[in-house]
């Protein structure tokens, strides 16, 4: 049995956890889109800016792209992986420890995400996924604002691992109009900016792929004749 790198850092613990989840997963591929962070350090390699900590992998779940079975929830249980939390859907975990002040922790994590208005919920603040739970559980899945776009907008690459470039994977993953819509909503809906969101956010606008990035903007912009009007004030 070959014995991989074991990853020392947050952002080669989450690159593994997205390499292996991807694997574990195999079944529902179609469905799979990564975001995020990782997402993003993909879409600008080209960029010379420092790599930003991450702490987990975030993959996007288009509903209508998944099959009844194999249940989510059966898959990654039996692949170690546990809910980090009860109080949101979505979240997972494997290699727990316990944090010096006490606090349960994970090695691995992991965010599944379904695009909030492909999810089957009309409440802006309820994180479940209605159209999943039946099959796959009400905890499986969680609900994100913003990703609706990278449903669509995206596109095959090879994710390797940071610890062991031996452990790959390929995955859809959220092309830059996506990423910059997921990230906007991101810093809307926290309403403040962290300097997670202040870098990642620059990086995809920032990024040489400016034809991609036009290309799917234009899927966005409504034509001049259908802009509402503005009427001088009285």
């Amino acid at each position: 049995m070959t014995e991989f790198a074991p990853p020392r850092t947050e952002i080669e613990r989450s690159r593994r956890a997205i390499v292996n989840v991807v694997d574990v997963l195999a079944a529902h591929a179609e469905s799979l889109t990564l975001v995020g962070a990782h997402a993003v350090l993909l879409r600008t390699m080209d960029l010379d800016v420092p790599r930003m900590p991450t702490g987990d992998g975030d993959l996007g779940v288009t509903p209508g792209l998944v099959g009844d079975l194999p249940s989510i929830e059966t898959l990654l249980a039996d692949a170690g992986y546990e809910h980090r939390t009860t109080a949101r859907p979505g979240l997972w975990g494997r290699e727990p420890f316990d944090e010096v002040d006490g606090t349960r922790s994970y090695r691995e994590k992991i965010d599944l995400l379904a695009p909030h208005g492909l999810s089957g919920t009309e409440s802006r603040t309820k994180r479940s996924v209605p159209a999943l739970q039946a099959a796959h559980g009400k905890l499986a899945v969680g609900n994100a604002l913003g990703l609706e776009l990278a449903a669509f907008n995206r596109s095959v690459l090879t994710v390797t691992d940071f610890a062991d470039p031996r452990l790959s994977t390929e995955v859809f993953v959220a092309e830059i109009p996506a990423l910059i819509l997921a990230k906007g909503s991101k810093v809307g809906e926290r309403s403040r900016r962290s300097p997670e969101c202040r870098v990642d956010g620059w990086r995809p606008s920032g990024s040489g792929e400016r034809g991609t990035r036009q290309g799917g903007l234009r899927h966005l912009r409504r034509p001049r004749r259908d802009r509402p009007r503005l009427r001088p004030l009285a």
